[in-house]
């Protein structure tokens, strides 16, 4: 008996002691903290930017125009050289007999023309008093006229042996520096052979194209368009920027749009500026990019670029609504500038963007949100728009439809 009441007071103990535990319950984890701004709204600049290739303004080759041997190299490889200046001498001696046979033959037709002068005359006046035949006087002309000829063509040659002689020093026809020599001392050289070539580096050109749609852009934002329908390309500055370089150190102004318009074939046109290089630091050939400032854009709307994602939607970000939980906004984005970007589309003056933290948030989500001021990244945009803002490119199905100037 004493069993069995053991045994039901510890069974009334078991199921008092099951009875006081509460059952298992789910903790949802706490809101994601992430730092929320509202956007910098500021005056920003417009640029054009493209890429293009240099090439020089003036390039020219150094060509023998006689045969001979080459006796003199006068120039160091590299160097500048100015027009005019004598950079070859092809051996003189052939055409400097040449020239003085000339000059012989020319006394021997000046002497020839005075004769038949002389003579003509005393025919001439013999035949006023009647006492020559008319023939003998047409006989005197005709050796006279003839003897003239013979003296215009002994001119002509003799002019012809001086510019053989002449030519026999090869000169600059254009300044520039010049390159390696082609032909060396003492090798034979034939009317047409290329002897080095002479390329001005300082001022050099960029040339680069842009789209109809770029060309109608720049059209309705190039300053003074409005006032008049012509410009003047000097007035439109440009800036260059080779790779590895920090910003856009060289300064220029365009200098020529081609006339023939818009290429059909491509549906772009191509335009060419002109940049001062007294260093010959930009080289002919060198890969570059030109911005051309065609613009500003009033009261626009800038955010990091870190707060911006990208899908196959596009790119977006997140905004804080009343009720503490995020909403996904698409946005068009403009150009870049540092670390910001322009967002054209998809937000307001007014709306606090997720700025770090987008990683844990998704559409509908609540948040823990902590304000964060932006204007240390605001005075980063006064540096990079004198340096390099980029268009920005939006993610989506057809980045290429967003033009890269202007909303």
């Amino acid at each position: 008996m004493m069993t069995r009441g053991l045994c039901v007071l510890a069974a009334a103990c078991l199921m008092s002691a099951s009875g006081c535990q509460q059952p298992n319950q789910y903790q949802p984890p706490p809101p994601p903290p992430v730092k929320v701004a509202r956007p910098i709204q500021k005056t920003v600049k417009l640029y054009l930017v493209e890429n293009g290739q240099t090439e020089p303004v003036d390039k020219a080759d150094v060509r023998a125009r006689l045969q001979g041997f080459l006796e003199e190299i006068r120039f160091q490889e590299g160097q500048k050289v100015e027009v005019g200046q004598v950079l070859y001498v092809i051996e003189q001696r052939e055409y400097r007999a040449a020239r003085d046979s000339a000059k012989a033959d020319l006394q021997i037709a000046g002497v020839a023309v005075e004769r038949a002068r002389l003579e003509f005359e005393r025919q001439d006046s013999l035949l006023k008093e009647n006492a020559t035949s008319k023939s003998k006087w047409e006989q005197a002309r005709a050796e006279r006229d003839g003897a003239e000829a013979a003296r215009d063509k002994a001119q002509a040659l003799l002019d012809r042996a001086e510019l053989n002689l002449e030519y026999t020093e090869v000169k600059a026809n254009i300044a520039g520096n010049i390159s390696e020599t082609f032909v060396k001392q003492g090798n034979l050289v034939e009317d047409g052979t290329l002897l080095a070539t002479i390329t001005q580096y300082d001022p050099i050109w960029a040339k680069f194209n842009i789209s109809e749609r770029y060309v109608n852009e720049f059209q309705r934002q190039s300053p003074g368009r409005r006032q008049r329908p012509e410009i003047d390309l000097r007035h439109i500055a440009a800036e260059l920027q080779r790779d590895g370089d920090q910003g856009y150190p060289f300064k220029g102004n365009l200098t020529y749009v081609d006339m023939q318009g818009i290429d059909p074939g491509t549906g772009t046109l191509m335009i060419k500026a002109e940049f001062s290089n007294p260093q010959k630091v930009i080289l002919p050939g060198n890969s570059v990019r030109v911005r051309v400032e065609v613009g500003e854009k009033e009261d626009a709307l800038l955010i990091p670029e870190r707060a911006v994602g990208a899908d196959q939607v596009g790119r977006y970000g997140y905004v804080l609504a009343a009720d503490g939980k995020v909403q996904r906004r698409n946005f068009v984005l403009g150009p870049k500038y540092g670390s910001l970007v322009v967002v054209d589309q998809g937000l307001k003056d007014d709306d606090m963007v997720v700025i770090d933290g987008l990683q844990r948030v998704r559409d509908g989500s609540p948040v823990t949100p902590s304000t964060i001021d932006l204007s240390a990244e605001e005075k980063s945009l006064e540096i990079a728009v004198h340096q390099d803002p980029q268009p920005a490119e939006n993610a989506g199905p057809d980045p290429g439809d967003e033009p890269r100037v202007s909303p």
